[in-house]
């Protein structure tokens, strides 16, 4: 008789000290210019997580407490038209993985820093902004989510696939990307121009991506979707 599918128990708590988020946050480091036209913003996100799962061959448990995130954020205004956001990351530190063939003494992951998302964005009003950096391709709602508000533990098993292809880091490429809620904040748009595949000589075409939603009530307005809006 064939066993039932294995079993996953995964318990995260997130410590977020955010900024950029959709909503308001208190809790933040903020540096402001003296004639208060500019500032710096200075945030952190740890989640440790704790991971029970079911071993491929089905005799025992793989269990792992480590750091599923590990960010330092920084944001912040140069003028009132334009601002700019820079996260780092280091995901998955201290973990081992599960799969014998890709880690056959059971090491855990040492983890580095890299940058995963870097940009500036000019805003004129919210009908028009311009998003310039490394970004986050507008392909869905899960795509897009802020990994700070996340509802669910974590993101769907499928909202980064195409990653590996096309060369990019956890959904996000390098480009340009127009941004609008006009209609009284009842229509999104967003359409970019991203690097995508280069290929050999760096001779293919550029990756144009877009999206466009309609709100019956009002848009999520920051550049990352939340995942969760009740409470505080």
């Amino acid at each position: 008789m064939r066993r039932a599918p294995a079993v996953m128990l995964i318990a995260s708590v997130g410590l977020c000290l955010v900024i950029g988020a959709p909503r308001p946050v208190a809790a933040q480091w903020q540096i402001d210019s003296k004639d208060g036209t500019a500032n710096i913003k200075i945030g952190f996100l740890a989640q440790p997580q704790f991971e029970l799962l079911e071993t491929p061959d089905i005799t025992d448990q793989s269990k792992n407490v480590y750091l599923r995130r590990i960010r330092v954020l920084f944001a912040g205004k140069v003028s009132d038209k334009w601002t700019f956001f820079v996260e780092t990351d280091s995901p998955n530190v201290g973990k081992a993985a599960v799969d014998k063939a890709s880690n056959p003494t059971g090491a855990k992951d040492a983890g580095f820093i890299y940058i995963q998302d870097a940009f500036f964005t000019y805003n004129e009003g919210d009908a028009f902004k311009v998003d310039a950096g490394m970004i986050l391709v507008p392909l869905g709602h899960n795509h897009n989510q802020s990994a700070g508000m996340l509802l669910p533990v974590d993101y769907g098993a499928y909202s980064f696939t195409e990653s590996a292809a096309l060369g990019s880091r956890v959904g996000r490429d390098y480009g340009v990307q127009l941004r609008g809620y006009p209609l009284s904040q009842h229509l999104e748009y967003r359409l970019g121009v991203f690097q995508g595949v280069r290929g050999v000589q760096a001779v293919n075409g550029f990756r144009v991506a877009g999206r466009a939603v309609w709100y019956p009530f009002a848009a999520d307005t920051g550049f990352f979707y939340g995942g969760t809006y009740q409470g505080t």
